[in-house]
């Protein structure tokens, strides 16, 4: 009886092995893997840079960034145009968090340093070549700001369909110590 079980067990445990089975994975069936198409990015559109706060004290040219008040940000899931840089195909990754969540260990910023009510905020990080290159956080349809590179900008949505900006040449120059 206890042979029985055991020869039992053995063609059962067979026969999950032949109908599991294996297939070896070709290397283009992983690549040909690619993230879904965001319809809706709420960003998405031209935004003006109401105001610009400069947090990191080793920009060299704070007075050409300054002069930059006023200028437009194009955001699109094709590029995204910020102070005269374009990144093509930046990602995007949506947050929600509170008041307490960090923008910048670097600078000790937090969020609640930039606004005062609401409990929850949609954030979302702006990636390019697996790199952070800036957060937007999401006021509300019409207002958001956006920290990067060392700098907070109050932004103020002009309108929702994204168009191509002309670029003014400024870079932004850091002090070397």
């Amino acid at each position: 009886m206890n042979i029985i079980k055991k020869v039992l067990l053995l063609g059962i445990i067979f026969i999950f092995t032949i109908i599991t089975g294996c297939s070896k994975v070709n290397g283009k069936d992983t690549q040909a893997i690619k993230a879904p198409y965001n319809n809706d990015l709420q960003i998405e559109g031209i935004w003006n840079i109401d105001y610009i706060n400069i947090i990191d004290n080793e920009i060299e040219n704070k007075n050409e960034v300054l002069d930059l008040e006023d200028s437009q940000i194009n955001i699109s899931n094709k590029d995204i145009t910020i102070l005269n840089k374009t990144y093509i195909n930046p990602k995007y990754k949506l947050k929600i968090v509170d008041k307490t969540y960090t923008l910048s260990y670097e600078f000790n910023l937090k969020l609640e340093d930039l606004v005062d009510e609401g409990s929850k905020f949609d954030v979302i990080s702006i990636i390019d070549s697996n790199t952070i290159i800036g957060e937007f956080i999401l006021i509300d349809e019409s207002n958001g700001y956006l920290f990067y590179d060392g700098l907070i900008l109050k932004l103020i949505k002009k309108d929702s369909s994204p168009k191509k900006l002309k670029l003014l040449v400024v870079k932004l120059k850091k002090m070397k110590c």
